[in-house]
């Protein structure tokens, strides 16, 4: 359990705008439900994690007022000044409507899937699947061709070249020390 000076709370204004745009350009304001969004506030934090929490579960919280460092389905961090960074949770969940092509994904041939997982870049012409650097966010969940979930890649636009690089992908956790 987390210090009296972390609590759970409902998102502000603000942040709900954050999160709802971050879900309606990708496609996903289906798979979560906003009114069972509740934010870690950690005093002197500089992001909030962000987690989907039953309403009856938030309110034992409050009547013990007691703050678990965890709780729910986690969907992401959000900072006000960079906005929301998704979580790898929520890749897999969006993972399963690319599979059934209700969401545009980027799908990588098993070389390029093995660099994203490493932390690469990658160029336009080594990408697959129906989201190809055309869907209408530049961040999308990335799938292997075998249909493996690999995590979140967005667009980026260097020297008229547009690579797909990993916001968010398996081997982050290794990178980072596990």
């Amino acid at each position: 359990m987390q210090t009296s000076k972390t609590k759970i709370r409902k998102p502000l204004e603000n942040e709900l705008k954050i999160i709802k745009k971050f879900l309606y350009k990708t496609r996903l304001h289906g798979i979560i439900n906003l009114n069972a969004i509740f934010i870690l506030d950690i005093e002197g934090a500089i992001y909030y994690d962000c987690f989907e929490i039953n309403e009856d579960i938030y309110k034992i919280l409050n009547s013990i007022n007691r703050t678990p460092y965890s709780l729910g389905f986690y969907i992401g961090s959000i900072d006000p000044e960079r906005g929301f960074k998704p979580s790898l949770p929520l890749a897999f969940r969006a993972c399963r409507l690319c599979r059934v092509g209700a969401i545009p994904c980027y799908i990588l041939p098993e070389r390029q899937a093995l660099r994203f997982t490493y932390g690469r870049c990658l160029k336009s012409p080594h990408l697959g699947g129906d989201a190809s650097m055309s869907s209408n966010s530049n961040i999308a969940p990335v799938l292997s061709e075998e249909g493996y979930c690999l995590g979140w890649g967005h667009t980026r636009l260097r020297a008229s070249v547009k690579y797909l690089c990993p916001l968010v992908d398996l081997g982050w956790y290794l990178r980072r020390g596990g």
